[in-house]
């Protein structure tokens, strides 16, 4: 018995020596330097600010594909709405004033300072919408700037689609912008079959082809001043 107790004695002074070895190899180190990147997203009471990174700002070929790339958005290139993370379509402001997709295609995603972003519409907007509202904050301008924003992707390769063109005036008061909007449908050779059956025995039957051909023209014109 006193054999058994002698080696388990021993057995547990290998077994602690082993241990303060292990722990004897911990080593401490003091941090020269911490660096914390702030969130692009800030919360707030009922809303929600996001900032856009370089990588945001570049993406796409206006400020709607931009802001599309944020975290709360569906990444689209050259849509025409902004959907939200849950796909609801998004109730757009630019500096507080009511505004369309199309309105924000003729920003560039530099000109954009922050986003706004409410889940549920604020009281002020409930008659506009039941859904998300976002409010894109343009940056004020020092200097004088003319800029142009053209899209013609649908004008050749398609039969139908929206093309647009913007045209701004910004200095550091005043905001003039002109815009086109072309809404167009030109599709031929529909085909139609229409068949009327009267009895087991009387039936008829109408073939041919048509053309469905349209165009909506719209022309906006706004001014701001700070």
């Amino acid at each position: 018995m006193k054999k058994v107790i002698a080696i388990i004695s021993l057995l547990f002074l290998v077994l602690n020596g082993d241990a303060q070895e292990s722990l004897d190899t911990i080593k401490s180190f003091r941090l020269s330097e911490v660096v914390v990147k702030a969130e692009r997203i800030i919360h707030k009471g009922d809303h929600d600010v996001l900032y856009l990174s370089n990588d945001n700002k570049k993406f796409g070929t206006n400020a709607l594909d931009a802001v599309s790339s944020l975290e709360l958005f569906q990444t689209a290139i050259n849509e025409t709405k902004l959907v939200s993370w849950d796909r609801q379509n998004v109730f757009i402001l630019i500096n507080g004033v009511p505004s369309t997709a199309y309105d924000l295609r003729g920003y560039k995603g530099e000109d954009i300072k922050n986003v706004e972003f409410y889940s549920i519409a604020p009281p002020q907007y409930m008659s506009l919408t039941a859904g998300p509202v976002v409010n894109i904050v343009v940056k004020k301008r020092h200097d004088r700037s003319y800029t142009g924003y053209f899209n013609t992707s649908n004008a050749v390769n398609t039969g139908f689609g929206t093309n647009q063109i913007d045209l701004t005036y910004a200095d550091s008061l005043n905001q003039v912008k002109l815009g086109y909007l072309v809404d167009y449908r030109n599709i031929g050779n529909i085909d139609n079959l229409a068949e009327y059956t009267y009895s087991p025995q009387l039936h008829s039957q109408y073939r041919g082809t048509s053309r469905y051909k349209g165009q909506y023209h719209n022309i906006s014109a706004s001014y701001q001043r700070y």
